[in-house]
């Protein structure tokens, strides 16, 4: 494929060019070929952007025209359930699929659409989405991108851009966010915090007197949770500190917008703890703590393990369970609205509840600690009714040292699966077990591929960077850059489609240069869109940059229209000095400019125009195509070297026919759809100015194109 400078001078030079491509695109493939372009009327950014005048032409205009002059494809269609569209898309030639209602709603995607036209239209093979957004779109860019899938057999090809930008990912805060949020964002089955929190706990902080007890400093404790708010690992620090670890993993608890043994299970914990039978009792929590939805139930299984195992080192650390339960217990579970009675009921609930099940654990979780194998259990943990009573000798023999849950080889354990995206080390020989270790951040080495561990932390936000490492950051020229989509378009077999795909099967990609990649999506994009439009957008097959000639209205195109008469009954009309200027320019560039006036003016006023714009006034013609033939004549000129500025029906014939045709922005509408361009400006307000510049910018572009094709030549 040519490289991105290669493939975006081939398409401004050779667009309306090599018109044969399409004859031998069919010798080899006889499948039928249709474009569809998606334009529904319910948009929400810019409301019915898809046909709203973009440097004179409607949006949809701009990708319908690059599409039927590729002429690679058997039809080109849209797709819309709104009329105006229809009706503009009809007049720049397009066929029209009137989407159904169920495909026409915010929530419907393209793909949706797509399939419906595909039932619709069976003997489509390849189906082309073309982005109605995407006005630098060129024939060439569809031509060579169809080859990929006629020539080398792809099922779907799509656009992409080359880009040089270092992306950096949002990281949301864990601390306050709902558990499940931060799994799913996180991709964890235990809570950052909670993890890691428990690891560095396991190592240092064991046998630490009155753990959870004691409060840690304010400052060191605030720091560590901004720093497992960012998700980091440079963590060593606090190792010292286990009371600040201890400290953080309450906090983590007791912000969480719902407990960990959740709301709606609250008043089910507190009725069963107040069973008087202590094996009734038992039994009811543990059925309670089975209808815990399955993240909370993780986290709750690993919180308590880890406890059970922190209670067994009580005669040292003095952390028997009923203490522990004191302390962590109302971080675990609390009713709403806080302060109530419900409240109260369940912080003394939640004590006694959280001391059994750490005195318990091997009952409520066999699959954790209770890892004996019982001859008599095909599961090979101690069947419920085996389970050791409150006794912490009978409850410790159970128990497999410093194993069961916390083994280093857990799956989602931080030791595996954070080594796997982060280059984080362990100092020391220790894991999981319970041995002195730390995790320390490692020397970045790489470039701007992969992960990288450095955060960026500001107040209450972070970020960390995806394809850059910032220790090892590169020069733009050092580094190709990145292909990213920029939705322009995406062929596909009616076979994939019809799997819900646009990509998949043998894939390839089609790279555009980034002149001719826009996004439109809001209104502060349409005037950026509107300058790269005319510097790099396809205007036609006929190159307008041949004009030579420029005939335009004097009553609604150089004036607004109106006639002043005086006290004395002489006629006068407002002149815009923009538009005065215009003329100028076009005639210093070599284009002559002839003033056309149908209604009967005076012949002051007319010789008065003439010298003040410093051009020719025709006056009273009424058949305004028979004048330009015969003007046509004179000069021997063709249409495509005539530019032409109307603005009603009587001069429709002319906008057609004309190489170049614009109207002012508030011609009626019978002139808006002949011509190829609509001014932003009204008649006798800069219109005039406005199409003057059109013609030198395009006039310019031919005169560097032709100067590059000399060049190439020689």
């Amino acid at each position: 494929m040519a490289t991105p400078g290669e493939s975006c001078k081939r398409t401004l030079l050779e667009d309306s060019d090599e018109n044969s491509s399409r004859t031998k695109l069919r010798k080899v493939d006889k499948r039928h070929i249709a474009a569809l372009i998606l334009a529904r009327g319910g948009s929400k950014g810019i409301p019915l952007k898809n046909i709203k005048m973009l440097a004179g032409v409607p949006l949809i205009g701009w990708v319908i025209r690059a599409a039927l002059d590729s002429d690679v494809f058997d039809s080109v269609w849209v797709s819309t359930d709104h009329d105006d569209i229809e009706k503009v898309s009809k007049v720049w030639g397009a066929k029209v699929h009137r989407r159904s209602p169920e495909v026409s709603k915010d929530s419907s995607s393209s793909l949706d659409t797509i399939k419906e036209f595909s039932c619709q239209n069976p003997d489509v093979d390849i189906i082309c989405n073309i982005q109605a957004t995407s006005p630098c779109l060129h024939p060439s860019h569809l031509k060579e991108a169809l080859e990929l899938m006629t020539n080398q057999g792809c099922d779907s090809v799509f656009s992409v851009v080359r880009r040089h930008n270092f992306r950096w990912k949002e990281v949301k805060k864990a601390f306050g966010t709902a558990l499940e949020e931060h799994l799913k964002h996180t991709g964890r089955e235990i809570a950052l915090p909670i993890e890691i929190c428990v690891t560095m706990l396991q190592e240092t902080g064991m046998q630490e007197e009155g753990l959870f007890c004691i409060a840690a400093g304010a400052d060191k404790l605030k720091k560590l949770k901004a720093t497992l708010d960012c998700s980091t690992f440079q963590l060593e620090e606090f190792y010292s500190d286990p009371h600040a670890v201890a400290g953080a993993l309450t906090s983590y608890l007791k912000e969480l917008p719902e407990p960990l043994m959740t709301y709606q299970l609250c008043e089910k914990w507190i009725q069963a703890s107040n069973i008087s039978d202590s094996h009734k009792r038992l039994k009811a929590l543990m059925e309670v703590c089975d209808m815990l939805p399955e993240p909370n139930k993780n986290n709750f299984r690993y919180l308590v393990q880890f406890l059970a195992k922190l209670a067994l080192e009580s005669n040292v650390n003095k952390m028997t369970a009923s203490n522990i339960s004191i302390v962590l217990g109302p971080s675990l579970l609390w009713a709403k609205p806080e302060g109530s009675l419900a409240e109260m009921a369940a912080t003394t609930s939640v004590v006694s509840i959280i001391e059994l099940m750490i005195n318990h654990s091997s009952c409520f979780f066999p699959e954790g600690l209770c890892s004996k194998p019982n001859a008599d259990n095909d599961s090979g943990f101690s069947s419920m009714s085996e389970c050791p009573s409150t006794d912490s000798e009978a409850e410790s023999k159970w128990r497999p040292g410093s194993r069961g849950s916390f083994d280093s080889d857990r799956k989602d354990s931080i030791m595996t699966r954070e080594l796997a995206t982060t280059p984080v080390m362990r100092n020391g020989p220790g894991g999981l077990s319970g041995t002195s270790a730390q995790l320390n951040v490692g020397t970045p080495t790489s470039g701007p591929k992969g992960p990288s561990p450095f955060m960026v932390c500001i107040g209450d936000f972070c970020t960390k960077p995806l394809n850059l490492n910032p220790a090892c950051r590169p020069r733009r020229q050092d580094w190709d850059g990145e292909l990213c989509e920029n939705g322009s378009f995406y062929f596909a077999t009616k076979e994939l489609i019809a799997k819900g795909l646009l990509q998949g099967g043998k894939m390839s990609y089609f790279e555009m240069c980034p002149e001719c990649s826009v996004d439109i999506d809001v209104d502060i994009d349409w005037p950026v869109a509107e300058q790269r439009v005319l510097r790099f957008g396809y205007f036609g097959k006929d190159k307008p940059e041949v004009v030579k000639l420029l005939l335009c209205n004097v009553s609604g195109c150089l004036t607004d229209g109106q006639i002043y008469i005086s006290a004395n009954g002489e006629d006068m009309v407002s002149i815009n000095t923009r538009d005065q200027a215009g003329i100028d320019m076009l005639i210093k560039a070599g284009v002559k400019v002839i003033l056309i006036e149908q209604n009967p003016i005076t012949k002051a006023l007319a010789d008065k125009i003439s010298q003040r714009m410093g051009c020719q006034v025709l006056q009273k013609v009424d058949d305004k195509l028979k004048k330009v033939e015969k003007l046509m004549e004179k000069y021997g000129l063709e249409w495509k070297e005539v530019a032409y500025l109307g603005n009603d029906e009587p001069d429709v014939k002319c906008l057609n026919l004309a190489g170049l045709s614009a109207v002012p922005h508030d011609a009626p509408g019978v002139a808006l759809n002949a011509a190829k361009y609509t001014c932003c400006s009204s008649a006798g307000r800069g219109a005039l100015r406005e199409f003057a510049e059109r013609i030198l910018l395009l006039k310019k572009q031919a005169k560097s194109q032709m100067e590059r094709d000399r060049i190439g030549r020689d």
